[in-house]
């Protein structure tokens, strides 16, 4: 990806958050919040997530990376099964800590 079009992808999310929190803003001065928080809580959710593939798609990402997080989602993901019936352990938190991210 050029870097003229991560800097459009760029002003785009800015834009797009900054929509974001004026809506927030607003719907939290007018009340409106508290009656449509499911609405607010995926606009949020949206917003998050198009920002993070936007950055995502416009850094190089070497295939050793994505392997060793896919090595990790699957052991994190494995190791809930047995934990399951024990209440409080939590493997998954555990192996996010330890790989650091």
């Amino acid at each position: 990806m050029s870097a003229r079009a991560a800097n459009k992808i760029f002003i785009i999310c800015l834009i797009l958050v900054g929509t974001a929190v004026v809506t927030g803003l607003i719907m939290g001065k007018l009340q409106l919040i508290h009656e449509n928080w499911g609405i607010c809580a995926a606009l949020l959710l949206s917003i998050a997530l198009l920002v993070f593939f936007a950055s995502f798609e416009g850094s190089k990402v070497s295939s050793r990376e994505v392997g060793v997080i896919a090595v990790l989602a699957a052991l994190a993901a494995v190791a809930r099964v047995p934990f399951a019936p024990i209440a409080g352990v939590q493997p998954t938190t555990f192996l996010v800590m330890v790989s650091g991210y």
